[in-house]
């Protein structure tokens, strides 16, 4: 059973439509005419109306409830009936060259295989709440102490701008690339979804300076999801990115969150990193389509490691 994900909110919808020229697909099946057992989603077209996963939205917003007190083979099998007709809407539809990722509660994606598609394995790290220090590594703690001890402080802003600047040095050493419209794009969200929902977090140096920043996206009663989360450079050994995740934690928890969701660890490096927290990885499937781009993309992994081994594939 999966239940709605802060991806499901109207305002996100709109804010998703408005910057990147998309149009909302509401799916909603109920096979035997009845409340449940049901699956619910929203996709979104692009201009060639083929299902497309916009920039900034981690997976697609998928829910499946079945009926209540079943046996885990009756689950499996209104599953199975139920995927099916979104697995077939899907194909019917096409996406478009990039991959489509599903939720992470979504643990069997067979009715996709059977239609053709590919399933590649990804990972991200869930933190359940109420989130406690004393479950997490020793080191976590340890920085948490050094950023108190040198001053800092965390609050929640709506002064999103003051952000940009963290993510803007994090993209540099990470190598990848935020559009020169972002400040704008933040600012947007956060005006459509409103700052309830679309939740930036800053740390402060003593002096005032914004030293580390997180994005989130966030629901009650559902799993907070992080969009963007960055550090400055001066300030990587401080423990300042410690301290705003233990804050931005305590506050959502208190929102109403069930849990943090830090959509995607795949990476070396953000794996490292979210290790010390304590908490669940959790496997969630990319669908990759059979088409000339994807053809591309595997030769030139394959010609990568053949030439260069050890080296990590390419994603794109």
């Amino acid at each position: 059973m999966t239940a709605l994900s802060p991806l499901f909110l109207e305002s996100w919808v709109k804010f998703n439509c408005q910057r990147w020229n998309v149009r909302p697909l509401r799916l909603e099946y109920h096979p035997h005419e009845t409340e449940l057992p049901s699956i619910r989603a929203i996709c979104y077209l692009d201009k060639k109306g083929r299902i497309i996963l916009p920039p900034r939205n981690p997976y697609l917003a998928i829910s499946f409830q079945p009926t209540p007190a079943q046996r885990n083979y009756h689950i499996f099998r209104q599953w199975r009936a139920m995927a099916s007709l979104l697995a077939a809407e899907v194909r019917q539809r096409g996406f478009s060259l990039f991959d489509l990722y599903l939720p992470p509660e979504i643990v069997d994606v067979r009715p996709w295989q059977w239609l053709g598609y590919r399933a590649a394995v990804r990972y991200t790290q869930y933190i359940d709440f109420p989130f406690h220090v004393k479950n997490t590594d020793q080191v976590f703690r340890k920085q948490v102490n050094k950023a108190l001890r040198f001053g800092c402080t965390c609050n929640q802003t709506t002064q999103v701008r003051s952000a940009v600047a963290c993510l803007e040095q994090t993209e540099a050493r990470q190598n990848f690339r935020l559009s020169r419209f972002f400040p704008d794009e933040l600012e947007m969200a956060q005006t459509i979804v409103g700052e309830e929902y679309y939740r930036t977090y800053v740390c402060n140096s003593p002096d005032g300076e914004v030293t580390s920043s997180l994005v989130c996206l966030h629901a009650p009663g559902a799993r907070a999801i992080a969009l963007f989360f960055g550090t400055k450079a001066d300030y990587l050994n401080t423990g300042v990115a410690r301290l705003l995740i233990q804050y931005a934690f305590q506050d959502l928890e208190k929102a109403g969150s069930i849990g943090f969701d830090f959509g995607g660890v795949s990476s070396p490096h953000i794996a490292r990193a979210k290790e010390v927290l304590g908490g669940r990885l959790m496997p969630y499937y990319s669908l990759e389509d059979y088409n000339w781009r994807q053809s591309l993309r595997w030769t030139r992994n394959t010609l990568r490691a053949v030439l260069f081994p050890g080296r990590r594939p390419w994603k794109r």
